[in-house]
């Protein structure tokens, strides 16, 4: 049973509106060029001229619904069509206001970590990109996507009025300059000029992508035009296994960005990912070595303990010392735009005095006890980081005695100055762990922040940290300027 994320590590859905507004923006700073020229041969005056507005994806497609296929529009400004008539004739056909649709098969751009990132295009020949580091969830990664794996065979026309064309001339025209582009091993209509890939913090190692597959969703499952239509990356870590195939990659069932214009998209990170990927790796050392490191935390699902029990013995006296912690994941941040991992724990110690000359007689028992509770909360900060707060309280040590009958019975009760003495260790030991606890956390908390977690941190900024309903890590996703 897949879950909501179709068990994938990692989810980043982009909405439609964020693609395009990217699109226009890379059109307007010259990245891809508006000038077009498409000749049926290289010395040939018959073709396609004109210029071009910035194109735009479309995830509601015209006729069907695919989710591993997007349409990709090339909108003429002003153009001519050039050809030559049955009778041998120049004409010429203005096509300006008319777009050209070509698909894009999305299941055809899956990636595996042995995939080199070899691009022959004129549009990706100049960057570096690999598709497997941080620059593979940027908007221009996606331009060169479509670039290199457009179906030209799916090439519908529409007028300026958003008819489809019926012209036969221009259709056959059109369907010769690709076959022509084709043959020349140069089948791109779009000229692109990427710049290098910006150099960016690949962050820990379990977050890097490992596995990448693409598909769409659209807003409430309905075909038709939304601005809240979503692109998605869908990622594996750490060498895991892609969980379905091109031809069984089912869709969404549920929306994946809001209806939110202020945000661009969403990162979502699966519960099973986080916890195996962070919090258990990063999170509970930390907790561990501040509580002693004298043993590590136990358990699994969102929920995990430390236990550490020594035992000694001086003369009659017996002395037990205990240091307990959890941790758990909040069940339950509704309404918060952070993630909150709280916990409690206690050092606990205890003594008890035999008499040894009466067959071990049990005699009495003090113990003393420092319980303390703590929240960290987790927030998106800048340049793909997590800012993690600490928050620690204790509660005033407790103490307890016991006296066997044979003891009260001969008038005895356990001395004060014991008591008191326990409580003086308790007092030491809080100073020395429990108040180290909180500073140890703080300090190795501090450094971990410096860790870079969120893709493409540079790109884009990262708010609003919360859990789905099944505990996975959502982030809504902005742009930056």
């Amino acid at each position: 049973m897949a879950t909501n994320l179709l068990d994938f590590d990692q989810v980043v859905a982009l909405t439609e509106q964020t693609i395009n507004t990217q699109f226009e923006l890379m059109f307007m700073m010259g990245v891809i060029e508006k000038n077009i020229s498409l000749k049926l041969a290289p010395s040939s005056d018959f073709g396609i001229f004109g210029t071009i507005r910035a194109p735009t994806v479309s995830i509601a497609l015209y006729n069907t619904v695919n989710p591993t296929q997007v349409a990709f529009n090339i909108p003429f400004d002003t153009g001519t069509a050039k050809y030559s008539s049955p009778l041998g004739q120049t004409e010429e056909l203005d096509i300006s206001g008319w777009t050209i649709a070509l698909d894009v098969n999305l299941a055809k751009l899956t990636l595996t970590s042995d995939y080199k990132g070899v691009k022959v295009s004129h549009a990706a020949k100049n960057t570096a990109d690999t598709f497997l580091g941080q620059s593979m969830y940027t908007v221009s990664a996606i331009l060169l996507d479509f670039d290199n794996n457009l179906n030209y065979d799916s090439a519908e026309v529409f007028d300026k009025a958003g008819n489809p064309a019926n012209n036969t001339t221009i259709l056959t025209m059109l369907n010769s300059l690709i076959n022509h582009m084709i043959k020349d091993g140069n089948p791109y209509l779009l000229s692109i000029n990427p710049t290098l890939s910006e150099a960016s913090d690949p962050g820990l190692d379990v977050f890097k992508p490992t596995g990448v597959m693409y598909n769409t969703h659209l807003y409430n499952n309905v075909n038709s035009i939304s601005n809240f239509n979503t692109y998605n990356m869908l990622v594996m870590n750490q060498g895991h296994k892609l969980p379905w195939t091109e031809t069984t990659l089912p869709k969404f069932t549920q929306n994946l960005a809001s209806d939110n214009s202020q945000i661009d998209g969403r990162l979502y990170i699966s519960k099973d990912q986080f916890i195996s990927g962070y919090i258990e790796p990063e999170i509970l050392p930390v907790l561990a070595k501040a509580m002693g490191g004298e043993a590590k935390f136990t358990g699994g699902d969102g929920s995990w303990s430390y236990k550490y029990i020594l035992n000694t013995e001086v003369g009659a006296i017996y002395t037990e010392y205990r240091n307990t912690c959890s941790l758990k994941i909040d069940p339950d941040p509704s309404g918060s735009d952070k993630v909150l991992l709280s916990g409690d724990g206690a050092f606990w110690v205890q003594q008890k005095s035999y008499e040894t000359t009466l067959k071990n007689i049990h005699n009495w028992t003090a113990t003393a006890e420092q319980k303390f509770l703590y929240v960290m909360t987790l927030e998106a900060g800048k340049e793909g980081k997590i800012t993690i707060n600490f928050a620690e309280t204790k509660e005033d040590p407790t103490r307890s005695t016991w006296v066997s009958e044979a003891e009260k019975i001969l008038g005895f009760s356990v001395p004060q100055g014991l008591l008191d003495a326990l409580v003086a260790g308790l007092k030491q030991m809080e100073v020395k762990v429990v108040d180290k606890f909180t500073e140890k956390s703080e300090h190795a908390f501090k450094v971990l922040q410096a860790s870079v977690i969120l893709p493409a941190g540079k790109t884009y900024f990262f708010k609003n940290m919360t859990l789905t309903s099944e505990q996975d890590v959502q982030l809504d996703i902005k742009i930056n300027d």
